[in-house]
């Protein structure tokens, strides 16, 4: 009996399928934009949050409400671009009172809607590169203090001047103002005059139209931060063909439907060996490297008729490969 790579492939997801997996899953992002538009920073944002951070992002237009409608069931985190025309963004949230309603948490740069959120009644934007630290011990500054590069050259950071009794500011324009680019507002506390409590999490960031393509390291730390405030990222880990956090069935398919591949291979069609960048090819690497974190971010329950369908699985591929 010779026990070729497609034999050995076949015990692997045998076993797999006999054990019970629940996946740790990636966040759920609506991504609200306008396109196109110039430039078009909102395609790296949404890569970034897909490819490094491990989410799922449901990118819609800013005038499609039913868009817009139809991804809020299943979203953990609203991201407001600062391409969005605000009125025309608030309006298909339903108007004002439903965004200000809305109870899950909206990060934004478009200071245009500040207002409309019930965040600032006075904002504006202002040319630089640097922003200071104004609450270092908050979890949204990311561990920096004082006067950080955020950006590499000069860009439009969106500010607010005025904020409500709850509001938190934790990075302002400059150390002499209060003016500030990063301001929080957690569930629960009070926002601008007449807007009342916030329904959920809501917070303004520094980014303006183009300025993610210009974050410094710093400036990506403080993005990172925002975003795993409500969505710890799910890295990469070895044997991870889909970027989900997980190495399971899928990624074992990925590795058996494109195994034998000698060039151009992405980590989508299994090549995951060596970690990260892997080298090309789907081969025994990739496949020893699925076996071998097999269960990564998963809760593996053994189910009662594990050993029953391991034996008689075994047993029938013998038999099938002893008659050839």
């Amino acid at each position: 009996m010779r026990w070729n790579t497609s034999c050995w492939i076949e015990i692997l997801m045998l076993v797999c399928l006999a054990l019970s997996v629940q996946s740790a899953e990636a966040g759920n992002i609506l991504y609200v934009q306008q396109s196109p538009f110039t430039p078009d920073t909102d395609v790296r944002v949404v890569e970034y949050l897909q490819t490094t951070l491990g989410h799922t992002v449901t990118v819609v237009e800013h005038d499609d409400s039913a868009g817009i409608s139809a991804a809020l069931s299943t979203t953990e985190l609203v991201m407001i671009s600062s391409t969005v025309n605000s009125s025309t963004a608030v309006a298909s949230f339903g108007g004002e009172a439903a965004i200000r309603a809305l109870d899950k948490p909206i990060l934004t740069w478009e200071d245009g809607a500040y207002d409309e959120l019930g965040m600032s009644p006075l904002k504006g934007g202002n040319v630089g590169t640097d922003l200071y630290i104004a609450n270092p011990g908050h979890a949204l500054a990311a561990g920096l203090s004082g006067t950080v590069t955020v950006f590499t050259e000069e860009s439009n950071r969106p500010y607010a001047s005025s904020l409500g009794g709850g509001g938190i500011r934790i990075a302002n324009l400059d150390s002499t103002t209060s003016d500030t680019s990063i301001f929080f507002y957690p569930k629960g506390s009070r926002m601008m005059a007449g807007a009342g409590y916030a329904k959920n999490d809501r917070l303004g960031f520094f980014l303006g139209d183009g300025g993610f393509d210009l974050l410094t390291e710093d400036g990506l730390k403080l993005f990172d931060a925002a975003i795993g405030y409500w969505l710890p990222p799910v890295t990469a880990v070895p044997g991870d063909t889909d970027g989900d956090g997980d190495v399971d069935l899928d990624d074992l398919f990925a590795v058996r439907n494109n195994f034998g591949t000698v060039s151009g291979a992405t980590r989508a069609d299994g090549d995951v060996a060596p970690h990260p960048d892997g080298d090309g090819a789907v081969n025994l690497d990739d496949l020893f490297s699925v076996r071998n974190n097999f269960g990564t971010g998963l809760v593996v329950v053994p189910e009662p008729v594990t050993l029953w369908l391991l034996a008689a699985g075994g047993l029938t591929m013998i038999r099938r490969r002893n008659r050839r």
